[in-house]
């Protein structure tokens, strides 16, 4: 007997009748009985060997679903640090261009400021000028009328000029085409 007995082999057991031997009726219960046992017994085995089978089949899903996330995790991780790293870089890229622009920005206001200093000298050079030509003109108009209110008491003007030349001329004339002449004379530059 090297192979299983099935319930079937136990229910249809055939035994060699002896004298004193066991009463049919009751193997032939009992072996029903222990045939009926080993056949649920079979059912349940094939039973759980199917709940194993699943349980198997489910076990190997769960363990590529776990490789397909650790995949995914280190997918995910490597694809954050090339994140990371170009967000660096290009963060460093903004800084080093905001840099650029800061000293071009810097360099732009200086040469506006010194443009600025320059025109202001020559302005403030000009006024001065102005302000010199325009006080030479009030004092030669001074004189003249000075000239015309006491003509006896100098008779000859400062540019070589007599009273009377003076009037003759007009009041102021000759003095006035010089301060006029120095007015147009812009051969003096702004300080600098």
């Amino acid at each position: 007997m090297s192979r299983r007995l099935s319930p079937i082999d136990i229910e249809h057991a055939d035994f060699t009748a002896r004298v004193r031997g066991f009463d049919k009726g009751e193997v032939g219960e009992f072996l029903s009985r222990v045939a009926l046992e080993v056949a649920e017994g079979l059912k349940e085995r094939q039973g759980l060997e199917r709940r194993l089978a699943e349980a198997l089949e489910q076990v190997t899903q769960l363990q590529e679903e776990v490789a397909r996330q650790s995949e995914a995790v280190v997918a995910a991780e490597r694809s954050g640090a090339a994140v990371m790293e170009r967000a660096e870089r290009e963060a460093q890229l903004l800084l080093a261009e905001a840099e650029t622009l800061q000293r071009r920005r810097h360099q732009e206001i200086d040469a506006a400021a010194q443009r600025e200093r320059f025109e202001l000298s020559r302005l403030k050079h000009q006024r001065a000028l102005f302000m010199e030509q325009f006080r030479g003109l009030l004092e030669a108009y001074t004189r003249s009328l000075e000239g015309l209110e006491h003509p006896q008491a100098d008779p000859t003007s400062r540019d070589g000029q007599t009273v009377s030349d003076a009037l003759a001329s007009g009041p102021g004339e000759a003095s006035s085409e010089r301060t006029d002449r120095a007015l147009l004379d812009d051969s003096v530059g702004p300080e600098r």
